[in-house]
């Protein structure tokens, strides 16, 4: 486990640098490390921290990873990019995102949210993803929201290239 702490600790700050962040106070992200996690593919980890850099810059806590949620969030994601449709009730399976939680085995939780992208064509789609949410009313509100404790981001990518992205917020 120490070692996976290591590895993962040493991602993060590649992570940081290729991204371009420099500041005179260390950066680090929470990290759940319960015996589940794993490291997420790098766009996801960006986006949970280009997250975490907006929450910081507003004086807000840092989300913990949550890898429970990152894998609701990949599966939505998944299911989008193949049944082409976007949005947050899956029209084939009528369901919202807190009956996916409910359903995935995650209870006792306060409050939950959901935020959603999609593109097509864009190489580096992270900071677009991020940018685009903080553009929108609704989205920032999510992003800023002081009562999240945990977050976990998952993407997919459909057929025709188009990428699904989707963030999913917990209060517990």
């Amino acid at each position: 486990m120490q070692f996976r702490c290591v590895c993962l600790t040493a991602f993060l700050l590649v992570c940081a640098t290729i991204s371009g962040y420099s500041q005179s106070r260390a950066y680090f992200v929470a990290l759940d490390s319960g015996p589940n996690l794993a490291v997420a593919n790098l766009d996801e980890m960006r986006i949970y921290d280009l997250v975490n850099r907006q929450r910081s810059q507003s004086g807000l806590n840092f989300l913990a990873w949550d890898e429970s949620l990152a894998a609701i969030a990949r599966e939505y994601s998944r299911r989008m990019a193949a049944g082409e449709f976007f949005g947050h009730v899956d029209p084939n399976a009528g369901t919202t995102v807190s009956e996916r939680i409910e359903s995935a085995g995650i209870h006792n939780w306060r409050s939950v949210g959901e935020n959603l992208f999609n593109s097509r064509n864009v190489a580096d789609f992270s900071p677009l993803a991020v940018k685009m949410w903080m553009n929108s009313e609704s989205h920032r509100q999510n992003v800023l929201d002081s009562r999240w404790s945990a977050a976990g981001v998952g993407i997919a990518k459909a057929a025709d290239g188009r990428v699904y992205v989707t963030q999913l917020y917990l209060q517990r």
